[in-house]
Protein backbone atom coordinates (compact mmCIF):
# COMPACT_ATOMS: atom_id res chain seq x y z
CA UNK A 1 0.00 0.00 0.00
CA UNK A 2 1.39 3.42 -0.93
CA UNK A 3 2.31 5.70 1.89
CA UNK A 4 -0.31 8.38 2.45
CA UNK A 5 1.01 11.92 2.20
CA UNK A 6 -0.26 14.21 4.94
CA UNK A 7 1.11 17.39 3.42
CA UNK A 8 -0.44 19.90 1.09
CA UNK A 9 0.89 19.83 -2.46
CA UNK A 10 2.25 23.28 -3.28
CA UNK A 11 2.42 24.84 -6.72
CA UNK A 12 6.20 25.30 -6.50
CA UNK A 13 8.52 22.92 -8.33
CA UNK A 14 10.68 20.38 -6.53
CA UNK A 15 13.78 22.37 -7.57
CA UNK A 16 12.58 25.56 -5.82
CA UNK A 17 14.37 26.35 -2.52
CA UNK A 18 11.10 27.56 -0.95
CA UNK A 19 7.36 26.94 -1.14
CA UNK A 20 4.09 28.62 -0.20
CA UNK A 21 0.98 26.74 0.91
CA UNK A 22 -1.95 28.81 -0.32
CA UNK A 23 -4.34 25.85 0.08
CA UNK A 24 -3.94 26.10 3.86
CA UNK A 25 -5.40 29.61 3.95
CA UNK A 26 -8.84 28.15 4.69
CA UNK A 27 -7.54 26.56 7.88
CA UNK A 28 -5.78 29.79 8.86
CA UNK A 29 -9.04 31.71 8.30
CA UNK A 30 -10.90 29.19 10.48
CA UNK A 31 -8.36 29.71 13.27
CA UNK A 32 -9.01 33.47 13.04
CA UNK A 33 -12.81 33.22 12.79
CA UNK A 34 -13.54 33.79 16.49
CA UNK A 35 -11.54 37.02 16.60
CA UNK A 36 -13.85 39.05 14.27
CA UNK A 37 -10.87 40.67 12.55
CA UNK A 38 -11.92 43.41 10.07
CA UNK A 39 -10.94 43.49 7.29
CA UNK A 40 -10.27 39.78 6.97
CA UNK A 41 -6.80 38.53 6.13
CA UNK A 42 -6.31 37.43 2.51
CA UNK A 43 -3.55 35.21 1.16
CA UNK A 44 -1.21 37.02 -1.26
CA UNK A 45 -0.58 34.91 -4.34
CA UNK A 46 1.85 37.49 -5.75
CA UNK A 47 5.58 36.80 -5.91
CA UNK A 48 7.96 37.33 -3.01
CA UNK A 49 9.45 40.48 -4.61
CA UNK A 50 6.50 42.60 -3.43
CA UNK A 51 7.51 44.96 -0.63
CA UNK A 52 6.20 43.78 2.75
CA UNK A 53 4.95 46.01 5.55
CA UNK A 54 6.42 43.74 8.18
CA UNK A 55 7.81 40.23 8.38
CA UNK A 56 8.47 37.60 11.03
CA UNK A 57 10.92 34.70 10.74
CA UNK A 58 10.11 31.60 12.78
CA UNK A 59 9.99 27.83 12.26
CA UNK A 60 7.58 24.91 11.94
CA UNK A 61 7.85 21.13 11.99
CA UNK A 62 7.77 18.59 9.19
CA UNK A 63 9.53 15.91 7.21
CA UNK A 64 11.63 15.70 4.03
CA UNK A 65 12.24 12.96 1.47
CA UNK A 66 15.29 12.80 -0.77
CA UNK A 67 14.05 12.25 -4.33
CA UNK A 68 17.53 11.57 -5.72
CA UNK A 69 17.28 7.98 -6.96
CA UNK A 70 21.01 7.40 -6.50
CA UNK A 71 20.94 8.50 -2.84
CA UNK A 72 20.45 6.03 0.01
CA UNK A 73 18.95 8.60 2.41
CA UNK A 74 15.19 7.84 2.72
CA UNK A 75 14.40 11.08 4.51
CA UNK A 76 14.58 13.06 7.73
CA UNK A 77 12.41 14.94 10.23
CA UNK A 78 12.93 18.51 11.43
CA UNK A 79 11.49 20.76 14.11
CA UNK A 80 13.40 23.72 12.68
CA UNK A 81 11.92 24.30 9.21
CA UNK A 82 12.46 28.00 8.50
CA UNK A 83 9.37 30.04 7.60
CA UNK A 84 9.00 33.77 6.85
CA UNK A 85 5.53 35.23 7.48
CA UNK A 86 5.02 38.52 5.59
CA UNK A 87 2.35 41.20 5.85
CA UNK A 88 1.59 42.97 2.57
CA UNK A 89 -0.54 45.98 1.69
CA UNK A 90 -4.31 45.53 1.68
CA UNK A 91 -4.43 43.26 4.76
CA UNK A 92 -2.79 40.44 2.82
CA UNK A 93 -0.17 37.97 3.93
CA UNK A 94 1.83 35.01 2.76
CA UNK A 95 4.17 32.51 4.42
CA UNK A 96 7.32 31.33 2.67
CA UNK A 97 8.56 27.93 3.88
CA UNK A 98 12.18 27.09 3.13
CA UNK A 99 13.41 23.65 2.16
CA UNK A 100 16.33 21.67 3.48
CA UNK A 101 18.92 19.67 1.55
CA UNK A 102 19.90 16.04 1.94
CA UNK A 103 23.15 15.87 3.90
CA UNK A 104 24.32 12.85 1.87
CA UNK A 105 23.87 14.14 -1.69
CA UNK A 106 22.99 17.85 -1.18
CA UNK A 107 19.77 17.53 -3.24
CA UNK A 108 16.77 19.66 -2.29
CA UNK A 109 14.34 17.64 -0.21
CA UNK A 110 10.66 17.01 -0.95
CA UNK A 111 8.88 18.84 1.88
CA UNK A 112 5.93 17.52 3.92
CA UNK A 113 5.07 20.12 6.54
CA UNK A 114 3.09 19.56 9.73
CA UNK A 115 -0.07 21.39 8.69
CA UNK A 116 -1.38 21.96 12.21
CA UNK A 117 1.99 23.44 13.18
CA UNK A 118 1.90 25.75 10.13
CA UNK A 119 -1.66 26.92 10.87
CA UNK A 120 -0.86 27.58 14.52
CA UNK A 121 2.27 29.62 13.76
CA UNK A 122 0.73 31.68 10.96
CA UNK A 123 -2.60 32.38 12.72
CA UNK A 124 -0.76 33.36 15.92
CA UNK A 125 1.33 35.92 14.01
CA UNK A 126 -1.71 37.36 12.16
CA UNK A 127 -3.55 37.77 15.45
CA UNK A 128 -0.57 39.64 16.89
CA UNK A 129 -0.41 41.89 13.82
CA UNK A 130 -4.16 42.55 14.21
CA UNK A 131 -3.59 43.94 17.70
CA UNK A 132 -5.04 40.96 19.56
CA UNK A 133 -3.42 40.23 22.90
CA UNK A 134 -2.09 36.71 22.98
CA UNK A 135 -0.38 34.55 25.55
CA UNK A 136 3.36 35.10 25.31
CA UNK A 137 5.08 32.65 23.00
CA UNK A 138 3.75 30.07 20.61
CA UNK A 139 2.90 26.81 22.35
CA UNK A 140 4.77 23.92 20.76
CA UNK A 141 6.14 20.62 21.98
CA UNK A 142 9.07 20.98 24.31
CA UNK A 143 10.97 17.94 23.08
CA UNK A 144 14.04 18.82 21.11
CA UNK A 145 14.37 17.52 17.57
CA UNK A 146 17.47 16.50 15.68
CA UNK A 147 20.36 19.03 15.51
CA UNK A 148 19.67 21.75 12.95
CA UNK A 149 22.03 21.38 9.96
CA UNK A 150 22.67 25.04 9.07
CA UNK A 151 24.62 24.27 5.90
CA UNK A 152 21.67 22.30 4.46
CA UNK A 153 18.91 24.80 5.33
CA UNK A 154 17.80 27.15 2.55
CA UNK A 155 16.28 29.47 5.15
CA UNK A 156 19.66 30.03 6.80
CA UNK A 157 20.85 31.69 3.59
CA UNK A 158 17.99 34.20 3.61
CA UNK A 159 16.75 34.74 7.14
CA UNK A 160 18.38 35.96 10.30
CA UNK A 161 19.24 32.66 12.01
CA UNK A 162 17.19 33.18 15.18
CA UNK A 163 16.34 29.49 15.33
CA UNK A 164 19.88 28.16 14.88
CA UNK A 165 21.81 26.84 17.92
CA UNK A 166 24.42 29.46 18.87
CA UNK A 167 27.36 27.10 18.89
CA UNK A 168 26.31 25.05 15.88
CA UNK A 169 29.38 23.48 14.30
CA UNK A 170 29.56 23.52 10.48
CA UNK A 171 29.95 20.09 8.97
CA UNK A 172 33.39 19.51 7.53
CA UNK A 173 33.65 19.40 3.76
CA UNK A 174 36.04 16.50 4.17
CA UNK A 175 33.33 14.45 5.87
CA UNK A 176 30.93 15.14 3.02
CA UNK A 177 33.27 13.96 0.26
CA UNK A 178 35.04 11.19 2.18
CA UNK A 179 32.88 8.34 0.80
CA UNK A 180 33.41 9.55 -2.77
CA UNK A 181 37.18 9.92 -2.30
CA UNK A 182 37.38 6.46 -0.75
CA UNK A 183 35.55 4.94 -3.71
CA UNK A 184 37.84 6.69 -6.22
CA UNK A 185 40.98 5.57 -4.40
CA UNK A 186 39.83 1.97 -4.43
CA UNK A 187 39.69 2.15 -8.24
CA UNK A 188 43.44 2.70 -8.42
CA UNK A 189 45.98 -0.08 -8.07
CA UNK A 190 48.64 0.18 -5.37
CA UNK A 191 51.28 0.99 -7.97
CA UNK A 192 49.21 3.86 -9.38
CA UNK A 193 48.79 5.41 -5.94
CA UNK A 194 52.52 5.17 -5.22
CA UNK A 195 53.37 6.69 -8.63
CA UNK A 196 50.94 9.59 -8.13
CA UNK A 197 52.25 10.29 -4.61
CA UNK A 198 55.87 10.33 -5.83
CA UNK A 199 55.01 12.65 -8.73
CA UNK A 200 53.13 14.99 -6.40
CA UNK A 201 56.14 15.19 -4.06
CA UNK A 202 58.49 16.07 -6.93
CA UNK A 203 56.09 18.71 -8.21
CA UNK A 204 55.78 20.21 -4.73
CA UNK A 205 59.56 20.44 -4.37
CA UNK A 206 60.05 22.07 -7.78
CA UNK A 207 56.97 24.31 -7.71
CA UNK A 208 57.54 28.10 -7.87
CA UNK A 209 56.91 30.20 -4.77
CA UNK A 210 53.57 31.47 -6.10
CA UNK A 211 52.00 29.02 -8.50
CA UNK A 212 49.38 30.38 -10.89
CA UNK A 213 46.97 27.55 -10.13
CA UNK A 214 43.20 27.90 -10.33
CA UNK A 215 42.81 30.74 -7.85
CA UNK A 216 40.06 33.38 -7.56
CA UNK A 217 42.43 36.34 -7.97
CA UNK A 218 43.23 38.93 -5.27
CA UNK A 219 39.56 39.89 -4.84
CA UNK A 220 36.10 38.86 -5.96
CA UNK A 221 32.51 40.12 -6.02
CA UNK A 222 29.32 38.06 -5.65
CA UNK A 223 26.58 39.72 -7.75
CA UNK A 224 24.58 36.46 -7.67
CA UNK A 225 23.87 37.11 -3.97
CA UNK A 226 22.11 40.42 -4.67
CA UNK A 227 18.74 38.63 -4.70
CA UNK A 228 19.30 37.53 -1.12
CA UNK A 229 20.35 41.05 -0.16
CA UNK A 230 17.17 42.43 -1.76
CA UNK A 231 15.07 39.89 0.15
CA UNK A 232 16.69 40.97 3.42
CA UNK A 233 15.90 44.63 2.64
CA UNK A 234 12.36 43.97 1.37
CA UNK A 235 10.60 44.78 4.64
CA UNK A 236 12.25 48.21 5.01
CA UNK A 237 10.49 49.93 2.07
CA UNK A 238 13.72 51.62 0.95
CA UNK A 239 13.20 53.97 -2.00
CA UNK A 240 14.87 53.92 -4.43
CA UNK A 241 15.89 50.27 -4.14
CA UNK A 242 19.53 49.30 -3.93
CA UNK A 243 21.04 47.75 -7.09
CA UNK A 244 24.32 45.89 -7.56
CA UNK A 245 26.95 47.85 -9.52
CA UNK A 246 28.99 45.33 -11.52
CA UNK A 247 31.35 47.97 -12.92
CA UNK A 248 32.17 50.05 -9.87
CA UNK A 249 35.69 51.28 -9.00
CA UNK A 250 37.36 53.03 -6.07
CA UNK A 251 37.34 56.26 -8.09
CA UNK A 252 33.55 56.28 -8.62
CA UNK A 253 32.37 55.22 -5.17
CA UNK A 254 30.85 57.77 -2.78
CA UNK A 255 31.17 55.75 0.44
CA UNK A 256 33.21 52.76 1.59
CA UNK A 257 33.10 50.55 4.66
CA UNK A 258 35.69 47.93 5.54
CA UNK A 259 34.58 44.95 7.62
CA UNK A 260 34.90 41.16 7.48
CA UNK A 261 32.89 37.99 6.90
CA UNK A 262 33.56 34.28 7.38
CA UNK A 263 34.63 31.71 4.82
CA UNK A 264 36.84 28.83 3.78
CA UNK A 265 39.71 28.57 1.30
CA UNK A 266 41.37 25.85 -0.74
CA UNK A 267 44.92 26.23 -2.00
CA UNK A 268 44.95 27.02 -5.72
CA UNK A 269 48.30 25.27 -6.19
CA UNK A 270 47.65 21.66 -7.21
CA UNK A 271 51.16 20.67 -6.09
CA UNK A 272 50.67 21.96 -2.53
CA UNK A 273 49.76 19.57 0.28
CA UNK A 274 47.71 22.19 2.17
CA UNK A 275 44.10 21.10 1.67
CA UNK A 276 42.57 24.33 2.92
CA UNK A 277 41.79 26.61 5.85
CA UNK A 278 38.92 28.53 7.40
CA UNK A 279 38.79 32.18 8.46
CA UNK A 280 36.49 34.42 10.47
CA UNK A 281 38.42 37.47 9.21
CA UNK A 282 37.79 37.48 5.45
CA UNK A 283 38.22 41.12 4.46
CA UNK A 284 35.36 42.80 2.58
CA UNK A 285 34.86 46.38 1.40
CA UNK A 286 31.26 47.54 0.87
CA UNK A 287 30.99 50.52 -1.48
CA UNK A 288 28.18 52.94 -2.33
CA UNK A 289 27.77 54.55 -5.77
CA UNK A 290 25.62 57.33 -7.18
CA UNK A 291 22.04 56.36 -7.98
CA UNK A 292 21.73 54.02 -4.96
CA UNK A 293 24.16 51.46 -6.34
CA UNK A 294 26.51 49.31 -4.29
CA UNK A 295 28.98 46.46 -4.50
CA UNK A 296 30.98 44.37 -2.03
CA UNK A 297 34.58 43.41 -2.80
CA UNK A 298 35.75 40.30 -0.92
CA UNK A 299 39.52 39.90 -0.61
CA UNK A 300 41.32 36.60 -1.03
CA UNK A 301 43.90 34.99 1.26
CA UNK A 302 47.11 33.12 0.45
CA UNK A 303 48.18 29.63 1.45
CA UNK A 304 50.68 29.70 4.32
CA UNK A 305 52.53 26.71 2.82
CA UNK A 306 53.22 27.99 -0.72
CA UNK A 307 51.72 31.53 -0.70
CA UNK A 308 49.45 30.78 -3.66
CA UNK A 309 46.11 32.58 -3.80
CA UNK A 310 43.25 30.49 -2.48
CA UNK A 311 39.94 29.32 -3.90
CA UNK A 312 37.36 31.22 -1.88
CA UNK A 313 34.11 29.81 -0.47
CA UNK A 314 32.40 32.47 1.61
CA UNK A 315 29.80 31.90 4.30
CA UNK A 316 26.79 33.24 2.41
CA UNK A 317 24.60 34.12 5.39
CA UNK A 318 27.56 36.02 6.90
CA UNK A 319 27.95 38.03 3.67
CA UNK A 320 24.22 38.76 3.40
CA UNK A 321 23.97 39.89 7.00
CA UNK A 322 26.98 42.20 6.83
CA UNK A 323 26.09 43.81 3.48
CA UNK A 324 22.36 44.24 4.20
CA UNK A 325 23.18 45.75 7.62
CA UNK A 326 25.47 48.34 6.01
CA UNK A 327 22.92 49.23 3.29
CA UNK A 328 20.24 49.73 5.95
CA UNK A 329 22.58 52.06 7.85
CA UNK A 330 23.35 54.01 4.68
CA UNK A 331 19.59 54.27 4.05
CA UNK A 332 19.12 55.99 7.42
CA UNK A 333 17.48 53.02 9.13
CA UNK A 334 18.23 52.60 12.82
CA UNK A 335 19.09 48.92 13.19
CA UNK A 336 20.77 46.95 15.92
CA UNK A 337 24.24 45.59 15.23
CA UNK A 338 24.21 41.86 14.39
CA UNK A 339 26.11 39.74 16.91
CA UNK A 340 28.23 36.89 15.59
CA UNK A 341 28.18 33.88 17.87
CA UNK A 342 30.78 31.17 18.19
CA UNK A 343 34.37 30.60 19.18
CA UNK A 344 37.21 32.77 17.96
CA UNK A 345 38.68 31.59 14.67
CA UNK A 346 42.34 30.89 13.82
CA UNK A 347 44.83 33.80 14.17
CA UNK A 348 44.59 36.29 11.29
CA UNK A 349 47.80 36.17 9.24
CA UNK A 350 48.09 39.69 7.87
CA UNK A 351 50.97 38.95 5.51
CA UNK A 352 48.77 36.40 3.68
CA UNK A 353 45.64 38.59 3.50
CA UNK A 354 45.03 40.51 0.27
CA UNK A 355 42.78 42.90 2.18
CA UNK A 356 45.64 43.79 4.52
CA UNK A 357 48.01 44.34 1.60
CA UNK A 358 45.60 46.84 0.02
CA UNK A 359 44.65 48.56 3.27
CA UNK A 360 41.06 47.26 3.33
CA UNK A 361 41.21 44.71 6.15
CA UNK A 362 39.64 45.68 9.45
CA UNK A 363 40.66 42.85 11.78
CA UNK A 364 38.26 43.65 14.61
CA UNK A 365 36.03 41.61 16.91
CA UNK A 366 33.08 39.91 15.26
CA UNK A 367 30.59 42.30 16.87
CA UNK A 368 32.34 45.56 15.92
CA UNK A 369 30.50 46.65 12.78
CA UNK A 370 30.48 50.46 13.14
Amino acid sequence: MAKKKSSTKPSDTHESPSQTFASLHGRVSAALADEDIKPSWRFAYAGTDEVSIQKHPTHIMGRFECRNKTCSNPGWASKKIAILIRQLHGHRYNAIVFKQRCKRCNSLGFMMIDKECYVERVSYRLKKWSGIKMDQGENFGKKKGLPHEEDFCEGCFLLHPNHIPKNHEVQSLANMIAPFVSQVLRSFTASQIITRSFASGVAKKNAPKKSGGASDGPSKTFPDLHGRIAAELAGENIQPSWWFNSSGTDHTSTKEHDTHIMGQFECGNDACRNHGWSSKKVAIQIRQFKGHGYDAVVFNQRCKECESLGLMKIKKNSYVERVSYRLKRWSGINVERPIYEGKEGPPHLRHLCEGCSTGHCKAVRDDELD
